[in-house]
């Protein structure tokens, strides 16, 4: 997805994050635009992949023209670390000696181009447009090889990488773009269990150590009876999500809340 198409969903993606999510974003110093997340998307794949290990984080761009690139990599990378998602992981901005598989990573993309669209950024391209002073723009990718995960985009009023709203906008962009929302996960319910935690570490482990993807890796771990079972289909969990279609300002609005939390559209209508 492209940046002008994430623009055309910000407005609504917040009222589907207070129904996803029941987080008080009104009144926050960051902005967070629209969101896009693969149907492939497991925040419990994420979680296996990256607790207590180095997630690499690539960056692009002039987020404070003046500072030279050495000092915004060192001011930035203890404010990632600081805002940092769920999973004990340590964020970095070195290359791996080996690329690892699969290979995840984030790419933040600052000041990007109208026109770089997510599948881009994962296959390394990037694009920019003149950055404007004060005035901190993000485009966020999640990639899993060169498939786009998640993607988002943040923006902030700040001076400089100390300024406290940068941190702020981080810890407010990681939730969105690492989100664990059980709407996102519907098999997992609300919190991870220790079997699923398992079931997804096995799968990255196989994906690792051969030449398998994660479609075929973790097939072949529900096919193996020496699992026990753990990698079977998991069961459902039904799930109760309060939707209000008249709480949202337009039908636009509406339709990117339903759409974000996976409900019928026929409900704004």
């Amino acid at each position: 997805m492209s940046l002008d198409g994430l623009r055309n969903v910000k407005g609504g993606f917040a009222s589907a994050l207070a129904v996803l999510c029941f987080a008080p974003w009104a009144g926050s110093a960051a902005t967070i635009g629209g969101a896009y997340y693969a149907s492939q998307y497991d925040f419990y794949e994420f979680f296996a992949a990256t607790d207590h290990r180095d997630f690499q984080v690539i960056w692009a761009g002039d987020p404070f023209p003046g500072i030279d690139a050495a000092t915004v990599a060192h001011d930035l990378l203890p404010v990632l670390q600081g805002a940092k998602p769920r999973p004990a992981l340590t964020f970095t901005f070195d290359a791996p000696v080996e690329k690892p598989r699969p290979d995840y990573r984030l790419v933040l993309i600052f000041d990007p181009a109208n026109n770089l669209s997510s599948n881009a950024v994962c296959r390394g391209e990037t694009r920019l447009q003149p950055p404007r002073p004060n005035n901190l723009y993000v485009y966020a990718v999640y990639c899993r090889d060169e498939q786009v995960m998640s993607e988002t985009t943040g923006r902030t009023q700040a001076t400089s990488l100390a300024d406290p709203r940068v941190g702020q906008l981080f810890r407010e962009l990681f939730q969105v773009v690492f989100s664990d929302s059980p709407a996102l996960n519907p098999s997992a319910g609300p919190r991870p269990s220790s079997a699923s935690a398992e079931h997804a570490g096995k799968i990255v482990k196989a994906v690792r150590e051969t030449d398998e993807s994660v479609e075929q890796a973790a097939e072949r771990c529900r096919r193996d009876p020496n699992t026990g079972g753990l990698c079977s289909q998991p069961s459902y969990l039904i799930q109760a999500i309060y939707f209000n279609a008249s709480n949202y300002p337009s039908v636009a609005d509406c339709l990117t809340a339903a759409y974000s939390s996976r409900l019928p559209l026929e409900l704004c209508h």
